[in-house]
């Protein structure tokens, strides 16, 4: 096996490098950035639901507990939802939304 070092430098000697440029992003299908693009903080800034579905009590699923009932919605664009202590609770979550919070 040969070492990385040796590795790069016969990648190097056979691959052409292009050369860095512009490019429109309805362009930019099938390219390669040249940069890594990065955020100075979490976006969005809070967890979020990525599918609808239902969230609900964890202790209500240990206890093979498969009767929850929908205590709640939580639409897009409203406040976040708030999941119940009450055994057999779940809210509705819609994709996208803030994510339910617990109690």
């Amino acid at each position: 096996m040969i070492s990385f070092h040796e590795a790069l430098e016969l990648l190097l000697k056979n691959v052409t490098v292009l050369p860095v440029e512009p490019c429109r992003l309805e362009n930019a299908s099938g390219r390669t950035l040249c940069e890594d693009i990065t955020a100075d903080r979490d976006f969005p800034a809070f967890d979020w639901v990525m599918m609808d579905g239902h969230t609900l009590r964890i202790q209500d699923w240990e206890m093979e507990n498969r009767n929850s009932r929908v205590t709640k919605n939580a639409p897009a664009k409203k406040p976040q939802a708030v999941l119940s202590q009450e055994i057999g609770s779940c809210v509705e979550v819609i994709n996208h939304f803030k994510a339910v919070s617990f109690y």
